[in-house]
């Protein structure tokens, strides 16, 4: 008796016994493909956007912090010019006015070359008070009219950049009498010129320490009077 046999039904393949999609099917399909493509255009574009925002943020914020950081440092340079025009009106002695001015110098301008200069108003000449750096060596003696810093001492207005070594030149006058002067001769090397706020600075120092200058000058006078 012959043997039956028997053969296994060939595996579908996928999507095999599937009904071919209709043309609307197809239609629909394609549809979704586009949404999500135009789907994920718009997310990139709008990617895009919040990283160009995020951008423009930071840069104010870097600009902003700089500002808070000069407005700090401003603010400090007021407070010790305070402090310093405090110290100067409260003392009538020559000595601590001189060490008084040159710390000041140092701290609100960023100098550590200048020269303070006085002049006698009765014989009218000048003389070196005190200096910090080779500045003063450098200018010579102060002979008024004579040489870059007699010009100065001669022409008695405040001055910056003047050349021949010198960055800024601030006369002390108070009552209209030229007590004396300022000249910075160089910058510390962070400091490239002398600023606006520096200026004003040295403008409103050089006021209170001609008026500390006089008096002391008006109380050693009356002092050597006295018997």
């Amino acid at each position: 008796m012959a043997k039956s046999t028997t053969r296994s039904a060939p595996a579908k393949r996928a999507g095999a016994g599937r009904a071919p999609a209709s043309a609307p099917g197809r239609k629909q399909l394609e549809r979704c493909r586009r949404l999500l493509r135009g789907g994920n255009e718009a997310a990139r574009a709008e990617l895009g956007a919040l990283r160009e925002r995020l951008a423009k943020v930071e840069s104010e914020h870097r600009r902003l912090s700089g500002h808070f950081v000069l407005l700090e440092q401003q603010v400090t340079r007021l407070t010790f010019l305070y402090t310093a025009a405090r110290q100067l009106l409260d003392t009538l002695d020559r000595d601590t006015l001189v060490t008084t001015v040159t710390e000041t110098v140092v701290n609100i301008v960023g100098s550590e070359d200048f020269a303070l200069y006085e002049r006698d108003p009765v014989k009218g000449v000048w003389s070196l008070a005190a200096s910090v750096g080779e500045g003063a060596a450098h200018a010579g003696a102060p002979r008024e009219g004579q040489g870059p810093l007699g010009a100065l001492l001669a022409a008695r207005q405040p001055q910056l950049a003047p050349g021949d070594g010198v960055t800024a030149f601030v006369p002390l006058c108070h009552l209209g009498e030229v007590t004396g002067a300022l000249v910075v001769f160089h910058l510390l090397p962070h400091k490239a010129a002398l600023e606006q706020v520096d200026r004003d600075l040295l403008s409103l120092f050089g006021s209170h320490a001609a008026q500390a200058l006089y008096c002391a000058r008006l109380h050693a006078v009356a002092r050597g009077a006295r018997p």
